[in-house]
């Protein structure tokens, strides 16, 4: 099935989830909507990054009865970021619909009216025995992230909130990835006849490919610095050798909206097979497959980026088998079951590390996000009533500006200073931060070998403690590379490097003849970027 009407659901909200860019469902989409929309109780193994939304939201939004006047349809979530988070996307479905949707903890009006509640077991118990909820008219109990929800105390919890519904009447659908050993026993304690989604989750966690197909570099990140850790994907992907990058998202205002941000740090982008531009952005697996075929670029020098988690094996696959370079998923930490899982069913293997900023301005980029997150999701009103008093002597900018500066003097954010002088004057050197001195080293590694930039930077930040922003110019010739390290470190560069292997070949460092030990290195500008290729 290809299409949302094809899975039944109601033209509206087809024509919503069209809106928000939804076109097509994913895999654990097609196999929940039709069982959830005959009533039937589900398990569902899925965790985020599948769907799992819309794989129980579409059917809410369907089979339940509009403004009742209290709820029928109640979520429970893991933590109340995650309730607000899910309610106000499904809030914006359910427009289109007449459906009222809210959360409790967040600024919804009058939540105990509403159709769909998010919640918490915690925030839901109390507000159970306050009296400001009933749960008399609940017909459907999802369970999202089961495996947090039930863990320690929270099967009692959630229990005591079953032993208050509409007993054989109650639709369950209990979602986790994996299904642990608490969900499934819950399953059968409340939702003995349980349909299991998908099938083989019956079964268990399901099997490893026996084919291996490689690895995958894993970008891990936190709120919302996805589009961030893309600029970093791409730049690294093209340092270590690659002519091209392919990235697929999942819908096309996805990559309209990365192509500007790509453009806005130097990266030129296009349709798959234009060679005239380093990025080459999509949706679909298959038309860029087809691309690349007719296109005159070499896979060898392409490397794929997945911009979001793809949502299921199948789709992993179709994008990453069309180049055999390694390529790279960026993905929320709360994503990575899902994609481990995923990864293991396609024969790909995992390699994570945390994404990093690529500069100060990034590391500024991130703390306002973090603290846009904050605001957005967090019940700020016992902090808003500790500093109320010192609004009588400051503005609230100036205490925000305080704050930061005491979560610098406890090392949680980067000093400010170098951030705004670069803000106001791009590119020009700042009085207070003295650019490095830089010393030229000569290795006997080259072209010749097969030497590529990111096989001379991976051996030095991998056989050190030096970073990559340490690293400049790599200048890779027939038989030979010179490589411009800060003169802070390299003599723990020659070092570390001398006699270890590079592509087969035995390598000697040492100083460059043309830029003299000890002070020969230049200073600062003209670097002409970190660890660019020749």
């Amino acid at each position: 099935m290809e299409s949302f009407e094809d899975l039944g659901l109601k033209p509206d909200l087809v024509e919503a989830l069209a809106a928000e860019g939804i076109e097509a469902p994913t895999a654990i989409q097609q196999d929940s909507i039709p069982v959830l929309r005959k009533g039937h109780s589900a398990a569902v193994r899925a965790g985020p990054g599948a769907g799992v939304l819309l794989a129980y939201g579409a059917p809410l939004l369907d089979r339940l009865p509009a403004e009742a006047g209290q709820p029928g349809g109640l979520v429970i979530t893991p933590t109340r970021p995650a309730a607000i988070e899910a309610a106000r996307f499904l809030g914006r479905l359910a427009l289109a619909t007449g459906h009222r949707v809210a959360a409790l903890g967040g600024d919804w009006a009058l939540p105990e009216l509403a159709d769909i509640l998010f919640t918490t077991s915690d925030d839901l118990s109390s507000a159970v025995e306050s009296g400001e909820v009933s749960v008399s008219g609940v017909s459907i109990l999802v369970l999202d992230g089961a495996g947090m929800t039930l863990d320690g105390e929270g099967t009692k919890k959630v229990d005591e909130i079953v032993s208050l519904l509409r007993g054989e009447e109650l639709q369950g659908i209990v979602l986790g990835d994996p299904l642990t050993k608490e969900a499934r026993s819950f399953v059968e304690r409340h939702f003995a006849r349980s349909v299991f989604v998908p099938s083989d989750a019956a079964a268990g966690d399901g099997e490893e490919s026996p084919v291996q197909r490689g690895a995958l570099k894993v970008l891990t990140v936190e709120g919302r610095g996805t589009t961030q850790a893309l600029v970093s994907a791409v730049s690294d992907v093209l340092d270590e050798g690659a002519r091209h990058v392919i990235c697929f998202f999942r819908n096309e205002d996805r990559a309209a909206d990365a192509a500007d941000h790509l453009l806005v740090h130097g990266y030129a982008s296009g349709v798959v097979g234009d060679v005239n531009v380093p990025v080459w952005l999509s949706v679909s697996p298959p038309e860029a497959r087809r691309l690349l075929e007719e296109s005159i670029a070499d896979p060898e020098d392409v490397s794929v980026v997945s911009a979001d988690v793809p949502p299921d094996t199948d789709t992993l696959d179709r994008r990453h088998a069309i180049a055999p370079r390694r390529g790279v998923v960026i993905a929320h930490a709360r994503e990575v079951p899902h994609l481990r899982r995923a990864a293991a069913e396609a024969g790909y293997r995992l390699q994570e590390v945390p994404a990093r900023p690529v500069s100060a301005l990034d590391d500024a980029e991130a703390f306002r996000s973090s603290l846009e997150e904050v605001l957005d999701e967090e019940d700020l009103a016992a902090y808003v009533a500790l500093l109320e008093p010192l609004l009588e002597r400051w503005s609230g900018i100036e205490l925000a500006a305080a704050m930061t500066a005491i979560l610098r003097r406890k090392g949680a954010v980067a000093s400010p200073t170098a951030v705004v002088a670069r803000a106001a004057h791009p590119g020009r050197p700042q009085a207070d931060s003295r650019p490095p001195s830089w010393s030229k080293l000569f290795l006997t590694v080259g072209e010749r070998d097969g030497a590529r930039a990111g096989d001379i930077l991976g051996a030095i930040t991998g056989e050190t403690d030096v970073q990559g922003t340490q690293v400049g110019r790599i200048e890779i010739r027939d038989t030979y590379t010179r490589v411009e390290v800060e003169s802070v470190v390299a003599d723990r560069v020659i070092q570390a490097l001398n006699g270890i292997t590079i592509r087969g070949r035995s390598v000697r460092a040492d100083f460059d003849r043309n830029d003299p030990r000890g002070g020969g290195g230049r200073q600062g500008g003209g670097r002409g970027g970190p660890h660019r290729g020749r």
